[in-house]
């Protein structure tokens, strides 16, 4: 007899427990995502709108693929350049840098500039966080650019001398 008496009490127990843990979380995601979120959270598993997600994938694409590989070019063409410079005796390191290097400096700046335009054709469909994400992309090409027409200047002036 006990033993179903504590099996019920136990049973309520982790009833009430649920339904306390359900509550908590319902509250926390329809406070960040808000009813409609929360509704596409349970039924779709996802709280964003389709159009949302697919400019947000593809922002992730950009930002963790295409703009970190073209970073990752950049720092290498500015060590080069750096090593070039720090080794060369009187400060023209034109002549010590290969001319594949001035070409592929070229061609990472048109790069630069077609994942602008990438940036720029996501439609953000007012959603504050992709808009959000677009400035800091935008504003982080700017400043990747601007690198390399710093190394591209050094060329320019070397070559003028």
């Amino acid at each position: 007899m006990s033993y179903s008496y504590g099996h019920g009490r136990l049973t309520t127990l982790m009833g009430v427990a649920a339904v306390s843990v359900t509550a908590i979380w319902t509250q926390r995601t329809i406070s960040k995502y808000g009813v409609d979120g929360t509704l596409r959270l349970i039924w779709e598993g996802d709280h964003l709108k389709p159009e949302i997600r697919e400019a947000m994938d593809n922002l992730d694409t950009l930002e963790f693929k295409k703009i970190a590989k073209s970073e990752r070019k950049l720092e290498g063409m500015e060590v080069t350049v750096e090593t070039a410079r720090l080794n060369s005796i009187d400060e023209t390191i034109l002549e010590t840098l290969p001319v594949q290097l001035k070409k592929q400096l070229a061609m990472l700046s048109s790069q630069l500039d077609a994942l602008a335009a990438d940036v720029d054709s996501i439609q953000s469909n007012g959603d504050a966080e992709v808009k959000r994400r677009k400035k800091y992309l935008s504003v982080k090409l700017v400043e990747m650019m601007e690198r390399a027409d710093k190394i591209i200047g050094q060329f320019s002036v070397e070559e003028q001398n």
